[in-house]
């Protein structure tokens, strides 16, 4: 287990940021010392930029494997980066699995994102068997170089992203918490009139 999340969570702070052991570098990414000053962020976007891609040709857990977004145009999505060994992604798996059974039937795609901090949470056996205890029942790709990651310029574990139906990049969250807001945020995205082109 990450000692370090598990002392964050301790003391209230609701996100996990690389440890100095961090197994893979991802650009600009804080040290564990630095996460502790880190709050939790939410932003509602009001100026919309085309949400960053997924990657082709990664590793998926579940019967569905997306290519693209692009194959998504029409629905609300969520991407949800989170690794196995984070005491805040176990407290936030839960809240997502219910929000995606909320609305799964209305149009509600979420993709979770597995990006390793260590090395045993690249082995795909401890991934599928978090996957079956946290009972996860949407798709999770296998992010174990950063792709994904990086293409978000995500720094955190967890981390949600909320994309409209028109594929435009409309809500971020990192750390735990906001599960009403981000609830509130999917059901009127789903309300959203969207006519493709």
């Amino acid at each position: 287990m990450n000692w370090f999340c598990a002392l964050l969570g301790s003391l209230f702070v609701s996100v996990c940021a690389p440890s100095d052991d961090f197994i893979v570098d991802v650009g600009d990414s804080i040290s564990a010392t630095a996460a502790t000053e880190v709050a939790v962020k939410t932003e509602i976007s009001h100026e919309r930029e085309l949400a960053p891609d997924i990657v082709a040709g990664l590793e998926w857990i579940g019967d569905v494997r997306y290519q693209s977004l692009e194959e998504l145009r029409g629905q609300v999505v969520m991407i949800d980066f989170w690794t196995l060994g984070c005491i805040n992604c176990q407290r936030a798996l839960p809240h997502v699995g219910v929000l995606y059974g909320k609305y799964k039937d209305d149009g509600f795609v979420v993709i979770g994102v597995h990006a390793p901090e260590f090395a045993y949470e690249r082995k795909k056996e401890n991934i599928i068997g978090a996957i079956e205890k946290w009972d996860i029942q949407y798709p999770v790709v296998l992010d174990n170089d950063f792709e994904i990651w990086k293409n978000y310029n995500n720094r955190y574990w967890p981390a949600q992203f909320i994309i409209g139906r028109d594929g435009m990049l409309r809500y971020q969250h990192i750390g735990e918490g906001a599960y009403l807001e981000m609830d509130q945020i999917v059901n009127n995205l789903l309300q959203e009139k969207y006519e493709s082109i």
